[in-house]
């Protein structure tokens, strides 16, 4: 056998071809940014002889941080290292900060939280998320109710934007589905949303292809008259030839035709390139098919940290207490109100707290020998919580009305 210069040491007659060697090439499971703990592997496309630049020597491995990896073949006429490719593991964050929410009655609460990308949800575990954001506004709530929220880590997929921006006057309301744009793909990215001009409201089922025409993804959109963005969030799965079409009988959208100027190839970001439509010949690249100024970016990979428990706090009912010994009078208050407390007589700090409908604490007046008079002449007319505190925990709650006689 001959490796280049090199011979096997015997006779022409036992000469053979040299093996045909190649540097591997590394294939992952998965998008390259993922979240840690996520399961991930890399593949070599040759499976025996290698050392990654882990020095594994097994055909596929589980990154652990992030890097660049490479595999190298020992062949028998050299050594041939793959291509580095990069990896990406993304942390969840810690818990968000958040505090509870004390209403004086049946309302909407405002729940703040500090962290990154907040996401707000109505169990600990499982569910879509129901809200997002640092600040978040409840429903109508009735009853006491706990909501929980987590932060996130994300790695940061910004938007670009491509293909032909506009449409022209020159063309048409199309009903004819049989082409439509194609486009070739760097590598895998997602088409978020593209923008379309229709004759009328209605439903639409918009498809991405392959280049062989099997649909890969597909959705049905309603799309009102006239101009719009579509928010269709396909996934284009990797290198290599798709198209973007209309299925069905419902169709009515702009296309523009034949003298409409088309400036063939439109970058997509960096993401890829359109390179023309379906159409025979010539009219490949002189017809421009229904979708306008893609929305492009690279997969949005979140990676959620645990969630924490927010109550939203509702008393039982105007004047209710949780024990006995207490009295809070008048109810409702115009410029004063006073308060008993029978069972102030374990030692201890006393305290009466009033909080409006934000649950926002307002006043707070120390209750000495088990009395305290509350000034209301400042508070607002409307509905009040008050808690009644020993050492700062609860021992009573309620609510009371102020109504201010002129």
């Amino acid at each position: 056998m001959e490796c280049g210069s090199e011979t096997s040491g015997y006779s022409n007659s036992t000469l053979l071809n040299p093996p045909v060697e190649s540097a591997p090439v590394i294939t992952a499971s998965g998008h390259p940014e993922f979240c840690a703990g996520a399961p991930f592997t890399l593949t070599s496309s040759i499976s025996s002889g290698i050392t990654w630049s882990t020095n594994a020597q097994t055909p596929n491995i589980s990154p652990t941080q992030s890097g660049s990896y490479t595999v190298t073949f020992n062949g028998l006429c050299g050594t041939y290292a793959s291509a580095p490719f990069a990896v990406t593991m993304i942390d969840a964050p810690a818990a968000p900060t958040a505090s509870d929410v004390n209403l004086p009655g049946p309302g909407t609460a405002t729940l703040n939280a500090t962290g990154s990308n907040i996401s707000w949800y109505a169990a600990a575990t499982g569910g879509t998320a129901i809200g997002s954001g640092n600040s978040w506004e409840t429903p109508f709530l009735n009853a006491t109710t706990s909501f929980w929220c987590s932060s996130a880590n994300t790695n940061g997929a910004v938007p670009a934007f491509g293909a032909k921006t506009n449409n022209t006057a020159t063309g048409q309301y199309h009903n004819n589905i049989t082409n439509y744009q194609i486009f070739t793909a760097n590598q895998l990215f997602v088409i978020r949303s593209v923008k379309v001009y229709a004759n009328s409201a209605g439903n639409r089922t918009i498809a991405l292809v392959n280049a062989s025409g099997t649909t890969i993804q597909q959705g049905v959109f309603d799309i009102p008259n006239g101009e719009s963005r579509v928010n269709i969030n396909f996934n284009v799965p990797g290198p290599g030839q798709y198209g973007l079409r209309l299925l069905g009988t419902t169709i009515g959208l702009w296309r523009d035709g034949v003298g409409s100027a088309q400036s063939y190839p439109y970058a997509l970001g960096a993401f890829g390139s359109m390179t023309g439509t379906t159409a025979a010949g010539a009219n490949s690249t002189a017809y421009y098919y229904f979708f306008y100024d893609w929305e492009v970016s690279q997969p949005l990979v979140s990676c959620e940290g645990p969630r924490v428990e927010v109550v939203v706090n509702l008393p039982v009912g105007i004047g209710e207490s949780h024990a006995g010994g207490l009295r809070v009078f008048p109810n409702p208050a115009d410029r004063d109100l006073f308060i008993d407390l029978d069972d102030a007589n374990e030692a201890g700090r006393y305290a009466f707290v009033v909080l409006d409908a934000t649950g926002r604490e307002v006043s707070r007046k120390a209750i000495l020998n088990g009395r305290a008079t509350v000034t209301t002449a400042f508070l607002a007319p409307g509905l009040y919580a008050y808690r009644v505190l020993r050492d700062e925990q609860v021992m009573h709650s309620g609510r009371f009305l102020v109504e201010h006689l002129w």
